[in-house]
């Protein structure tokens, strides 16, 4: 089982922007995801609490 954790900021047709952390995973041939919507303050502390529970480093495909 693999897991992966996708990170940007997606801007809207407005000026705000919005930040997501994204999740993916893999069990055999069994694949699922989410994103989660949170504010710029919050995205970090999102990530370290994944990291924790996972084990796994976060990456950006993006980068």
């Amino acid at each position: 089982m693999y897991i992966t954790f996708g990170l940007g900021a997606l801007t809207a047709l407005s000026k705000s922007k919005k930040h997501f952390v994204g999740l993916t995973w893999a069990d055999g041939t069994k694949k699922g995801g989410l994103a989660i919507q949170c504010s710029k303050s919050e995205y970090r502390g999102i990530l370290a609490g994944l990291e924790g529970i996972t084990g796994k480093k976060s990456v950006d495909p993006a980068g």
